[in-house]
C-alpha cells in the first residue's frame, strides 16, 4: 500500500527532526553546556566534595571520548585558604578500577604536608568507590614560605592513590624519586586503614630505599623531629601501628646532620655541639639487637651507635657524665666561669629499655666514648645505668628526687612542677680519666 505524498512528505520531516536535527541540538546545546561556567562550577564542587579541599580551575573540557581535561587545576585548604597543590593540565580517565588521572607541571606548595594527614584519614573513612591512581612525570614541591627559606624539590615519577589491599583494608600509597639523588631507590609510603576491630586502625609503612629524605618529613606521619635540627635526612625504614588509641612506631636506618645543639636545646641546658651520624640497627631478636620503638612519644627501647665531632662541650656536661658512672676530666671552678672547650670525636654505642641505659665508647683512644687532641674526656661506661641516673645526666641538678619510673612519669604529667634551676652544683674534680684496653 502506497502512502499519501502528503504523509510521506511528514514522515520524512519528522525523521528529520528526530534523527538529524534533534541530535544535532542536542550535541549543541551539550558543547555549549559543556563550555558555560555553570558546568565549570559543577565540575569544581564535585572535586572538591570528593577530597574535602576547595578547587578551581579555569577550564574544563572533554579532548576525548571518557577523557575530561582540567586546565589550570588548584586546591586549597578550606581552613587557611592557602594553595597546597596545582596543576597546568589534569587529563582523568575512569578506567575498569577506577579512576586514572594525569597531572602535568603538579606543583605541590608547603602547607601540603600539613593537610597531607587529613586528607587521607577523610578518604580512607569513605566507602570504597574504586581505585584512584594519579601519576605525574615530574612534580616540584616548592617550600619558598618555609621559615627556612628551602629550594624547591624536585619530585620524579610521582605516584599515589586510593585503592583496596589484598587483605581488605583501604589502602593510600605514595612513591617517588628525588631529582637530586640519581639512582637512588624511589621513596615509598603506605597507609592501611583496617576496620576490625581486632587489629590496628591504621598501619603506616615508609621506606626510602638507598635515598635520603629530610627528617621533617616524617612529621607527617606522626614523628617528632623538631630536636634533630633543620638539615637532618633520614635513610631507612619506618613502621607504625595505632594500637588502642596510641601509636606504636618502630624505625631503624641512618640519621646524618643530626644537630647536637638543637637535640640538646630540646632537652637540657648543657652544651653540646656539632653534626652526628646516627645508626639505628635493624631489630634482630636472636642477637639482643633492638632498633627504635617508641609509644606515643617515649621511648620503649632503643639500640644506636653515635658518631658526631668536632664540636663544643661545656664543662657542666663532663661534670655530669658521673651520674652515669662516666670517668670525665673536671673542674673545680664554678661552671659558669668556664668556656665550652674543644673535643674532635664523640663516639658510643647505646643501648635503652625499661632495664636501664648502657653506653660503649666506639673512639679511637682506649675505646672512650669522647677525646679531644690531648686525651679522653669522657671514658668507657662502667655498665648498666637507671634511667634516672641518665635524666640526672642531662638536667641540672636540684634538691627534689622523683623516681625514674613510669609511675611517676604518669603522677609528674598532672603536677606544677618548677622550673629547672640554671645553676648547677658542681662536683668535686677528678683527674683526667684513665681507661684500660
Amino acid at each position: 500500500m502506497f502512502l499519501h505524498e502528503r504523509t510521506r512528505i511528514n514522515l520524512c520531516r519528522l525523521l528529520f527532526v528526530g534523527l538529524c536535527l534533534a541530535p544535532t541540538l542536542a550535541a549543541l546545546a551539550a558543547a555549549l553546556w559543556l563550555r558555560q561556567p555553570a558546568h565549570r562550577r559543577a565540575v569544581e564542587q564535585d572535586i572538591a566534595l570528593a577530597l574535602g579541599v576547595d578547587v578551581s580551575t579555569s577550564r574544563v573540557s572533554y579532548p576525548l571520548p571518557g577523557v575530561m581535561r582540567l586546565v589550570g587545576l588548584e586546591l586549597s585548604d578550606p581552613r587557611t585558604r592557602r594553595v597546597v597543590a596545582s596543576a597546568n593540565r589534569v587529563d582523568a580517565q575512569r578506567a575498569d578500577s577506577g579512576w586514572l588521572v594525569a597531572l602535568d607541571k603538579l606543583e605541590l606548595h608547603s602547607d601540603v604536608a600539613a593537610s597531607l594527614t587529613e586528607w587521607v584519614e577523610d578518604a580512607l573513612r569513605r566507602p570504597p568507590t574504586g581505585a584512584v591512581r594519579l601519576v605525574a612525570s615530574e612534580a616540584i614541591w616548592r617550600l619558598d614560605d618555609h621559615p627556612a627559606g628551602d629550594e624547591p624539590v624536585a619530585l620524579l615519577r610521582l605516584q599515589a592513590g586510593f585503592d583496596a589491599a589484598a587483605d581488605g583494608a583501604s589502602q593510600a600509597y605514595l612513591t617517588f624519586a628525588l631529582a637530586d639523588q640519581v639512582g637512588a631507590d624511589s621513596v615509598r609510603a603506605r597507609v592501611l586503614e583496617r576496620r576490625d576491630p581486632l587489629a590496628p586502625r591504621y598501619d603506616v609503612q615508609f621506606h626510602t630505599g638507598e635515598a635520603r629524605v629530610p627528617c621533617r618529613w616524617l612529621a607527617p606521619l606522626g614523628v617528632e623531629v623538631e630536636w634533630l635540627g633543620h638539615d637532618a635526612t633520614f635513610r631507612g625504614s619506618m613502621f607504625a601501628s595505632q594500637l588502642g588509641g596510641e601509636w606504636q612506631t618502630q624505625l631503624f636506618g641512618r640519621l646524618t646532620q643530626v644537630d647536637l645543639q638543637a637535640v640538646m636545646a630540646s632537652c637540657s641546658p648543657h652544651v653540646l655541639t656539632g653534626l652526628a651520624e646516627i645508626e639505628i640497627p635493624r631489630p634482630d631478636p636472636a642477637r639482643g639487637v633492638s632498633s627504635l620503638v617508641l609509644r606515643g612519644r617515649r621511648i620503649e627501647r632503643a639500640s644506636a651507635t653515635v658518631i658526631a665531632g668536632p664540636g663544643l662541650v661545656g664543662r657542666s656536661l663532663l661534670n655530669a657524665a658521673r651520674s652515669l658512672q662516666l670517668p670525665s676530666t673536671g673542674s673545680p671552678i664554678a661552671v659558669e666561669e668556664q668556656a665550652p672547650q674543644a673535643y674532635d670525636q664523640l663516639a658510643f654505642d647505646v643501648a635503652l629499655g625499661a632495664r636501664g641505659v648502657q653506653l660503649r665508647g666506639r673512639s679511637t683512644t682506649n675505646g672512650a666514648i669522647m677525646i679531644d687532641d690531648k686525651g679522653v674526656l669522657i671514658g668507657q661506661s662502667r655498665g648498666r645505668q637507671p634511667i634516672g641516673q641518665l635524666v640526672e645526666m642531662l638536667t641540672p641538678a636540684t634538691r627534689s628526687v622523683m623516681p625514674g619510673t613510669s609511675e611517676a612519669q604518669r603522677l609528674a604529667r598532672h603536677l606544677p612542677l618548677p622550673a629547672a634551676d640554671e645553676r648547677m652544683v658542681t662536683r668535686p674534680a677528678d683527674t683526667r680519666p684513665t681507661t684500660q684496653r
